[in-house]
């Protein structure tokens, strides 16, 4: 598997808003090489992004199983530029993930024009670029390389044809093969996901390398591997209306039901240059009730300031969409909420400081902005311990982990992370993709430390694996090696081990295995591949 690639089927929703990509969202779901805490909820802590999830269904299949799930992301707001005015702009479905979503995600791109010489004089061309892949679990993959030229222009001056491909620089592993109408995305194992464009609803089919296949009707039907004409399960209705999430069960039908309220939703932050939101009537979902009868709910941040709530929606407050509350089935809750910064944000739509009460008490998740794309989160955990983490963009490059003594912090432990060969400490070093290496350094206070090296190819499969042993700077001896090579089967199959040899601390093998497909020939003097 790539370092980031999970086939964990996502989480689905209700809206149908139309969703292009737009770089300055901040980033959700869990991106690869991402670090998290929380539980059962997800923090992002390079931008403290917060995922909650609701499994609904989750069906064995023939060789695909069938998984949905619900989930919402509390990064709600970014701004946007119109001329030479920047808004605040929500993103598609307030935060939840859309019905088609859940099991393939979506594909987004941007238009473009230019003109080129033509035989005739001026021709004008549009084209298609920003392509992103907005996977189950609600991260953005882009394909910075790829752009295509849209519809019948004229190709030939402009030097874009209407097909391309391309590969995420992120790790993921997933391609792109666009054409003409649609567009296809690969994983490494593989799998064929062609999903809605442009929209987070919509038909789409997801085909595994055997050809089992998931696919979904404009309708809302999602059939698995075992029936193409019996819907396992089926999501009808949208906000404000209940949405229902029916699937057949051992006994007889089950069903989800998602409740909505009308809020008047209005930003407040107060950032200089950027207007806000609002105020705008919208439905937000207040509950998701199970088959039986328990149910979460939710509630959302009351906007700071004057505010008066439009007519026909709930005449408490008016929010800002972003989550205040979430209460389970067992009747734990957690809530959430945002200050520093401009009302809890900062300019790019990033969280600054969020305090999240579980039962257990209070944590609170600090961030402070530095030079270019570092930044520093400061974990705080019910008994008062500080957790320190430095990054750079949503990469880790320094973990300080302290333990509140005598009123005090005092350092246990410090992990420096670097990536693609840079020399620890590298807090200060700024991160270009692709990530093809990333060393880990553990550190204790005596002066003794420890290093893991991983090493990736272009499709974010392990090659190498180093572990040192802990020693006197920069790291003890040699303990183990692990190497792989990856057959070269075609057909976005990129995921397919040819050999791993693991050695010891002196170069020694203690272990090969190597693998062979299709009855393909052996070379000489290894041995038959075990399957």
């Amino acid at each position: 598997m790539s370092h980031a690639y999970r086939r964990a089927l996502g989480f689905g929703l209700l809206f149908h808003f139309l969703a292009g990509i737009c770089s300055a969202q901040v980033q959700t779901g869990a991106p690869p090489l991402g670090s998290f805490g929380g539980g059962p909820d997800v923090i992002d802590l390079a931008n403290l992004n917060v995922h909650v999830g609701i499994s609904v269904l989750h069906k064995p299949g023939r060789g695909t199983d069938f998984t949905y799930d619900l989930s919402y992301d509390t990064s709600v707001w970014y701004p946007v530029t119109s001329g030479s005015t920047q808004s605040w702009q929500a993103v598609p479905n307030l935060g939840w993930r859309g019905v088609t979503e859940v099991s393939m995600g979506y594909i987004s791109y941007a238009v473009g024009s230019g003109v080129c010489q033509g035989d005739s004089g001026p021709e004008h061309y549009h084209y298609r670029y920003n392509w992103a892949y907005h996977d189950f679990f609600g991260s953005t993959h882009s394909f910075p390389n790829l752009i295509t030229l849209q519809g019948t222009d004229p190709w030939q001056c402009s030097g874009l044809s209407p097909t391309g491909s391309d590969t995420a620089v992120d790790g993921s592993g997933y391609s792109i093969s666009a054409t003409a109408g649609s567009a296809t995305i690969y994983s490494v194992s593989g799998t064929a996901i062609k999903p809605p464009i442009n929209l987070s609803s919509g038909a789409g089919t997801f085909t595994d390398r055997n050809g089992n296949q998931i696919t979904v009707d404009s309708s809302g039907n999602f059939y698995d591997t075992l029936s193409s004409t019996t819907p396992v399960l089926t999501v009808a209705g949208a906000a404000p209306n209940p949405t229902t999430f029916t699937y057949t069960a051992p006994s007889a039908a089950a069903s989800f039901k998602m409740n909505y309220t009308s809020y008047t939703v209005k930003t407040s932050f107060g950032v200089s240059g950027i207007a806000e939101y609002g105020p705008t009537a919208i439905s937000l979902v207040a509950s998701v009730v199970q088959p039986d009868g328990t149910q979460y709910s939710f509630t959302y941040e009351q906007t700071p300031g004057a505010c008066t709530p439009l007519a026909g929606t709930y005449q408490g407050y008016c929010v800002t969409a972003r989550l205040a509350s979430v209460t389970l089935p067992t009747g734990g809750q957690i809530t959430y909420s945002y200050s520093a910064g401009y009302n809890g944000i900062f300019s790019d739509g990033s969280t600054a400081t969020l305090t999240r009460t579980t039962p257990d008490g209070a944590w609170i998740y600090a961030r402070t902005l530095g030079t270019g794309a570092a930044s520093t989160t400061t974990v705080t955990n019910p008994k008062g311990d500080h957790t320190v983490l430095n990054f750079q963009g949503i990469y880790e490059t320094q973990r300080q982990v302290n333990q509140l003594m005598n009123g005090s912090q005092t350092l246990l432990q410090t992990v420096n992370t670097c990536y693609n060969g840079g020399a620890s400490p590298c807090t200060g070093t700024a991160i270009a993709l692709p990530i093809t290496q990333r060393s880990i350094t553990t550190l204790f206070p005596g002066g003794l430390q420890s290093e893991h090296d991983d090493f990736w190819n272009t499709f974010g499969m392990p090659t190498e694996v180093d572990d040192y042993d802990f020693g006197a700077a920069p790291h003890g001896p040699l303990l183990k090696k692990i190497l792989a090579t990856y057959a070269a089967l075609n057909n976005y199959l990129n995921a397919f081990r040819q050999s791993v040899i693991i050695q010891d601390g002196g170069g020694h093998s203690v272990s090969q295995v190597y693998y062979n497909y299709d009855e393909g020939v052996v070379s000489p003097g290894r041995c038959p591949a075990f399957r």
